[in-house]
């Protein structure tokens, strides 16, 4: 027979036992990754506790089924933008578009720098809603130089005509052709803005399927928990600017021509985190992107340095101005506009450097 202080110590000894196997589980989800996680919690209702507690649910745990239907949609078109940059970024495409100032005559970095900085002003002024439009511009001026030779003077009717057919592609509503005349000072005929533009279009019909940074960004800002929604004036929140400056700031660097766009995207994420001091890497971002923290900190190291060197004037105006994160999007009680803007945060933070 067993006495009440017998069962009283198989009690405690059950509990120390209970709590350890806690310990344990807690233990081993701390180094579990997103995707061992995911298959933990299906598991049992105790290990779906202690990976929410971890932090490691997938981005639509918790939401309403709507919700959850949205970001299956998303995650899908996720994966298959990743699955298309793969077989689009062979070592022949990397070699090809890698020559696509070394077999110019007349274009030079510096040129192309210029031209990039000018359609991303043009992007803004023409108050295009999508960057989809913008980044698949430049990609388009790349890959004519790769294929073409092109003078000086016919320099900018590429990249006006690639800038046109983008914007046919992506935008919804898009200036006519005078516009796109107008903008070049008439230097470009409506003529030869068509005829180019059917030149592109013929070289690289096939390309315009293919992703650019703007097709993870949402995804990936979610993933590090950032701010990506949009307001009723079709404002981007300041987290998102931060993240496009990154991204524009990489569309003007001619070295990156190669660079894989969900690397670029990826590493205008740890930018945006840095900048917002805030730990510039989680184990959603490991699998959402599909990177590893020292893969992306390198582009982002150099993103920063980029950044911090110069500001061209279109990223000045652009990263001002309300629509893209500036100055004027919070007002203090007084009614004044807070420091608190775009470019005023990325000051502040390579102030601190």
């Amino acid at each position: 027979m067993q006495t009440p202080g017998h069962r009283a110590g198989t009690h405690c000894a059950n509990a120390d036992q209970s709590l350890d196997s806690s310990d344990i589980m807690a233990l081993v989800v701390k180094e579990m990754d997103l995707n061992t996680a995911k298959n933990a919690r299906a598991v049992c209702r105790s290990w779906r506790r202690f990976v929410k507690e971890a932090k490691l649910e997938p981005l639509e745990a918790g939401c309403s089924e709507q919700q959850r239907k949205l970001g299956l949609e998303n995650q899908q078109r996720l994966e298959k933008a990743l699955a298309l940059e793969n077989q689009v970024y062979t070592a022949e495409f990397m070699a090809k578009i890698a020559q696509h100032l070394t077999q110019q005559q007349e274009i030079t970095a510096e040129m192309r720098r210029t031209l990039v900085n000018w359609l991303i002003e043009i992007h803004f002024k023409f108050e295009c809603h999508r960057h989809l439009s913008l980044y698949l511009s430049v990609k388009l001026v790349d890959l004519f130089l790769a294929n073409n030779e092109v003078t000086s003077r016919r320099f900018q009717n590429v990249g006006v005509s690639a800038f046109r057919l983008a914007c046919m592609r992506e935008e919804k509503f898009y200036p006519n052709i005078f516009d796109f005349s107008y903008i070049t000072n008439h230097s470009s005929s409506q003529e030869q803005i068509i005829g180019m533009q059917d030149k592109i279009f013929g070289q690289f019909k096939d390309n315009l399927e293919h992703p650019n940074p703007a097709t993870y960004l949402d995804r990936f800002l979610k993933a590090a928990k950032l701010n990506f929604t949009k307001s009723s004036d079709n404002a981007y929140s300041k987290d998102n600017s931060i993240a496009l400056y990154f991204i524009d700031t990489a569309m003007l660097d001619a070295t990156l021509v190669t660079t894989c766009p969900s690397l670029i995207a990826a590493a205008a994420i740890m930018c945006t985190l840095r900048v917002l001091g805030r730990s510039d890497w989680n184990k959603h971002l490991d699998y959402y992107t599909t990177y590893r923290r020292e893969t992306v900190a390198k582009l982002a190291d150099e993103l920063i340095a980029n950044g911090r060197a110069s500001t061209p004037s279109a990223i000045k105006h652009k990263y001002t101005s309300q629509r893209l994160g500036g100055k004027g999007d919070q007002v203090g009680a007084d009614g004044k506009s807070l420091d608190n803007g775009c470019l005023h945060v990325l000051a502040d933070y390579y102030g601190r450097l």
